[in-house]
């Protein structure tokens, strides 16, 4: 898996130096030094998306363990961190944001629990936001060949989601470790989580409470439409403003090629052609959607290195104490 990794992740960064090469690595540079002070908005602004994902995640803890918001804001900055900066991240940020929610107090299956069907309201969630990109984008572009294999992947898409959220209430966990456990060690995380039995009835309450559930997604689905103000700042800075239903076909659609791309540590390389690519509906040069990717990328380093320095200095001050 990690030589998958290394290749997937080479072949990405060649990508990204190819597509550099092509606009020229000078011209990219003097584009993103000029957004100047728009690095600091459009990393301000992140704190807008990353509070309504830690309110859709709160929502979603069981009432008597729900952890304080500010302590959550900061586990959900540190798996941001881990699911943008670290190879196969999108897999292991869960674990991390479960395991720091567990170390506060949140009993294993709760923890689990409240990560799972918050990773499912994401994706339901976002179908519906691409979905929304997609009528923008037929309202921009019109239609054509392109919005209807958008459709049909879309369509795809829902229907994995829905199938799994089938098998979340069908006892997913218990049958997974039931499986494996001969083959992986999967008996140490059930044991961690409370049992993959436990985890199961976890998932199921967790539906079952439809108020907070109803009140998750409503915050996940408004999270992504006002998360497109990155891309609008950001293009503001780089003096190629768009209108807001722009900024959100961009996002919408920037984060479905993303997401298609997850082999790819990062998207690196697929998320700089997607929006070279996805720019000139909204009319923005090649160069300038390559260079929108950019300026995501500084943000993502600025925020991202501070949380995982902060994820590292809390697992060291935990084994410290148990060595004492």
């Amino acid at each position: 898996m990690k030589l998958v990794a290394i290749l997937f992740w080479t072949g990405g960064m060649a990508l990204l130096i190819g597509l550099l090469a092509w606009q020229g690595f000078t011209k990219m540079g003097s584009a993103v030094a000029a957004t100047g002070w728009g690095f600091l908005a459009v990393g301000v602004f992140y704190i807008v998306p990353l509070t309504t994902g830690t309110l859709c995640w709160r929502s979603l803890q069981h009432p008597k363990h729900r952890l304080s918001f500010t302590t959550l804001l900061r586990i959900r900055w540190i798996s941001g961190a881990v699911n943008k900066l670290v190879p196969a991240g999108q897999i292991g940020a869960e674990f991390v944001r479960a395991r720091l929610a567990l170390l506060r107090g949140v009993p294993g299956s709760e923890a689990g629990a409240s990560v799972v069907v918050d990773v499912t309201v994401g994706v339901a969630t976002q179908v519906i936001f691409t979905l929304l990109g997609i009528l923008l984008l037929f309202l921009i572009d019109g239609y054509g060949d392109t919005l209807f294999a958008a459709i049909l992947g879309v369509a795809i898409f829902g229907f994995l989601i829905f199938t799994f959220y089938l098998t979340q209430r069908g006892g997913l966990f218990l049958k997974l470790t039931r499986t494996f456990e001969r083959l992986v060690n999967v008996d140490k995380w059930g044991s961690a989580l409370g049992g993959a039995g436990a985890l199961d009835e976890a998932v199921a309450a967790t539906y079952r409470r439809r108020g907070d559930f109803a009140r998750a997604f409503s915050w996940r689905l408004l999270g992504w439409i006002l998360g497109s103000g990155e891309i609008w700042i950001a293009l503001y800075f780089l003096g190629h403003p768009i209108s807001l239903f722009e900024a959100i076909m961009l996002e919408s659609l920037g984060l479905a090629v993303r997401n298609a791309a997850f082999m790819v540590p990062g998207a690196l390389g697929v998320q700089e052609g997607g929006f070279m690519l996805l720019g000139t509906l909204a009319g923005l040069p090649p160069d300038m959607g390559l260079a929108l990717s950019l300026v995501l990328r500084v943000r993502e380093l600025l925020i991202g290195i501070p949380a995982l320095l902060a994820w590292h200095y809390t697992e060291g001050i935990r084994i410290l104490a148990r060595e004492s």
